[in-house]
């Protein structure tokens, strides 16, 4: 994130989302990229902005993992309930996450922030931008022999195969 705002012109500060209303109202930030559902629900930004701008460039993901030595070692029924725990949950799990967006987006506005929607051609331009600084990043990890274009590939597959759902894509 803090190579892209830079290649936008900004200048990044690294600080827990915890602190981000803090920060807005003291003035150490200016802004900050965060999803409607952080900024209008759990970390209450509404009050701090007087807008939020409507990128629509991002795909949230979540993944639970765990270390595969330490789930062998797990005795039959904590696996099995592991496994069932959230076997065909993604699309709930989605919903969920979609409609914390959407009451989001609406609790900013209930505290008068200006939510304004980019032009096409400012939102192409972030769009390059954002291509460029994640080509120079796939690079980067590709050269320390990593497989950064084949999860580029696959993530971008994955967000394909589902579509655009919610607020934050387009």
């Amino acid at each position: 994130m803090g190579q892209l705002i830079n290649a936008l012109g900004g200048k990044p500060v690294g600080m827990p989302p915890t602190e981000m209303a803090e920060g807005l109202q003291k003035g150490t930030l200016d802004g900050t990229f965060i999803d409607f559902g952080g900024a209008g629900i759990a970390f209450q930004l509404g009050p701090h902005l007087a807008s939020s701008t409507e990128i629509g460039a991002y795909t949230s993901s979540f993944a639970l993992v765990m270390n595969p030595d330490s789930y062998a070692e797990l005795p039959e029924d904590l696996q099995q309930l592991i496994d069932e725990s959230f076997a065909g949950r993604s699309a709930e799990i989605g919903k969920v996450w979609d409609d914390v967006d959407v009451a989001g987006r609406n609790a900013l506005e209930e505290a008068g922030v200006n939510i304004i929607r980019m032009s096409a051609e400012e939102e192409a331009r972030f769009r390059d931008i954002g291509d460029q600084v994640t080509q120079d990043y796939v690079t980067k990890i590709d050269g320390k022999d990593k497989p950064g274009s084949e999860v580029l590939a696959m993530l971008r597959a994955l967000a394909e195969e589902v579509g655009p759902v919610g607020l934050g894509c387009r």
